[in-house]
């Protein structure tokens, strides 16, 4: 058996393959002789063929820092271009960009010189490359963001196609969940067309991010897509336009977006292969995205089932920061959507779970956010708010984290400021487990500021998401009715009647205490009409 050992890369070009791997340039397979510094200077021109290459960062990679005339790079430009067949006067493959730098403008094709390495062999003590090869796939799911291939004539913007996928490594790094290869070796790859099987293989990553920006004229196009390695099926993919004007705007929000997306689909993915394998033989990670899938059924078996999973991952690793985050939330969904007779009691181990998770994790954002709904369901809003605050300060684009301020908000009877944050929460997260829950909120904030008819349209958006919990039949049974549509109303308040026919008015504001006000008097007086008439 032989394990793929992770090498150096091939550059193909017109007959050309440049090995950084052997520290060779061949033209048809011919070795051809070159002197060091030209062979760097070549690897980083075409390494970075995809936009100019400036004089400072030739200095910096050639020279190592050391600033030297321009007739000394000029000297090594035409080195370069004569070991290539090229010249100064017909550029063909190397040009110059005067006052801006060089670029490499041939096609480029890309692979890996991997080596098999027999397992039996002993590798030197500073093989690195191989210990990471030989080393276990961890656990947890693992990504490579790979450099984005750029179309079109891009100008002095040509860097995006670095730049956005180098700041969603540094930006997917923060999530304790996700394994993320460091940019040094997921750059290396640069084909047209990647083989992300191939890549997972070397990698060792279980998912691939790819990306292409087109810019035609001032319009720019960026199209991203997640792949599973082992197959090479898309789970997930998305197209964001903008103009070059907006370009600064546009990676922070297509930063946002693929974050918070890649927060919802990976681990959904992972619950579902989890979910073909028997229980006994998942491990930590495995165990705690089923109970997330579990939890996110919103019924009172799956939160049971949940809590399940994640207390097996806590046995398997007992230091899961993560686990214990998702105990707590078993315990507040069980305290707020009436799965016990103890609120209490919920509520307490809630804080527990969450006081855990943070002990294990302290910049685990939902670590901090287990511990803000500990305290929204105990009551105390203010606290609730801090936590979430310092949640969104380790995770500005935590969709579900600005739900549950947005929810905080319409409590407290500020509708505006409820709706611009749950509208928020919905543009970074629109197929987010929670949608249900924001579509409460949203119908809220029209309810808080008198605009009924508003209110219906979010109310009955609520009952058509997947996996809603029958208690929120409450929420189009309020909207309606204030609408002045009683028979509609009632309808949606016998469903919710049919379901838990012991239930009340009471049992609304269990789930959604809104403070003692004007609003919370019409929302009771809208459930008493419906719960005279059902008696």
């Amino acid at each position: 058996m032989f394990p793929i050992r992770e090498g150096d890369m091939i550059y193909q070009f017109e007959g050309f393959e440049l090995d950084t791997d052997q520290l060779e340039l061949r033209h048809n397979g011919v070795p051809h002789d070159i002197e060091p510094q030209v062979f760097t200077l070549l690897n980083f021109l075409i390494s970075n063929h995809y936009r100019i290459v400036t004089k400072d960062e030739l200095h910096e990679h050639v020279w190592k820092g050391r600033i030297v005339s321009d007739s000394v790079v000029n000297s090594r430009i035409s080195s370069a271009r004569l070991a290539l067949g090229d010249d100064g006067r017909t550029q063909r493959l190397i040009k110059t960009h005067h006052r801006q730098g060089f670029r490499f403008i041939a096609d480029v094709e890309t692979k890996s010189s991997v080596k098999a390495v027999p397992v039996d062999s002993t590798p030197t003590g500073t093989d690195a490359e191989y210990e990471a090869a030989q080393a276990p796939e961890p656990s947890k799911p693992s990504i490579a963001i790979l450099p984005f291939r750029l179309v079109g004539i891009a100008g002095p913007n040509a860097a995006i196609a670095d730049a956005l996928p180098y700041e969603l490594i540094s930006e997917l790094s923060r999530m304790p969940w996700l394994h993320v290869t460091a940019r040094g070796s997921s750059f290396r790859f640069r084909e047209v067309d990647p083989d992300i099987v191939s890549i997972g293989q070397v990698l060792r990553v279980r998912y691939c991010l790819t990306g292409i920006i087109e810019i035609i004229g001032n319009n720019i196009c960026v199209m991203v897509e997640v792949g599973e390695t082992e197959n090479a099926h898309i789970i997930w993919n998305e197209r964001f336009k903008s103009t070059i004007d907006d370009i600064q705007e546009i990676r922070e929000q297509i930063t946002s977006h693929i974050t918070a997306a890649l927060e919802i689909h990976i681990p959904m993915r992972e619950a579902r292969l989890a979910k073909l394998k028997p229980v006994e033989n998942l491990d930590a990670w495995a165990l705690y995205h089923l109970g997330l899938r579990h939890l996110y059924c919103f019924t009172k078996e799956d939160n049971a089932k949940a809590a399940d999973m994640f207390e097996r991952a806590i046995a398997l690793q007992p230091d899961f920061a993560r686990a214990y985050a998702g105990l707590s939330s078993t315990e507040y969904y069980s305290a707020r959507t009436h799965y016990t007779n103890d609120y209490a009691a919920s509520a307490k181990a809630c804080r527990n779970y969450a006081d855990k998770s943070l002990d294990l994790e302290p910049l685990d954002p939902y670590a901090n956010y287990a511990m803000g709904r500990a305290f929204t369901v105990m009551g105390d809003n203010d606290q609730a708010m801090s936590w979430y605050d310092r949640t969104l300060s380790v995770r500005p684009n935590y969709a579900q984290c600005l739900y549950s301020v947005a929810l905080t908000d319409t409590l407290a009877e500020q509708g505006e400021k409820g709706q611009q944050r749950i509208d928020n929460a919905l543009a970074l997260s629109p197929l987010d487990p929670f949608l249900c829950a924001m579509y409460s909120v949203r119908t809220f904030s029209h309810i808080i500021r008198e605009e009924y008819s508003e209110a219906v349209l979010w109310a009955e958006k609520v009952m058509s998401t997947p996996n809603v919990h029958p208690h929120y039949s409450a929420i189009p049974a309020i909207a309606h009715t204030l609408n002045g549509n009683m028979e509609r109303g009632l309808n949606w308040y016998k469903k919710l009647k049919e379901n838990f026919p012991d239930s009340s008015y009471h049992d609304f504001f269990v789930s959604f205490p809104f403070q003692d006000g004007a609003v919370r008097k019409r929302i009771m007086n809208a459930l008493l009409v419906h719960e005279t008439a059902t008696r």
